[in-house]
């Protein structure tokens, strides 16, 4: 015969609560014991009564080294998670924010003036007329 189905809700009665406590606590610490020794693992629990009690497996001081290590292990995931989210490139916004310079530099001009002999040689009209002054400089070309 099998056991019926326990509703998970909070228990109401604060008698029968402290007894489910109770038994469901031991019942805790023996499953955790037994995962202990069967898969060769390190196994912490903590668990605190309604009533601010502490209960702890292991009861010996190898808790405190087993939380130690889950630190170290967690901040060392922690540092990882920051270094793989961080941008391969950055920018540097304020250089981009700041009013350019207007005086022409002399390869945009070089530049310029390559593109309008590469028109006016390979005939386009109207492009002849560009040659002669470059925009940003009021000098003759």
């Amino acid at each position: 015969m099998g056991r019926k189905k326990v509703e998970m809700k909070r228990i109401e009665d604060k008698h029968s609560r402290q007894v489910t406590f109770s038994k469901r606590r031991k019942g805790l610490m023996k499953k955790a014991s037994e995962l202990s020794i069967l898969c060769d693992v390190e196994v912490a629990l903590i668990v605190f009564s309604g009533n601010g009690k502490l209960y702890n497996f292991p009861s010996s001081g190898s808790l405190g080294k087993t939380l130690e290590r889950y630190w170290t292990y967690k901040a060392s995931q922690e540092a990882a998670v920051k270094k793989a989210k961080k941008p391969k490139w950055s920018f540097n916004t304020v250089h981009y924010a700041q009013p350019r310079d207007k005086t022409p530099q002399p390869y945009s001009v070089i530049g310029r003036l390559i593109t309008r002999y590469e028109l006016c040689y390979h005939g386009r009209r109207g492009y002849k007329s560009l040659f002669n002054t470059l925009p940003g400089d009021n000098t003759p070309s």
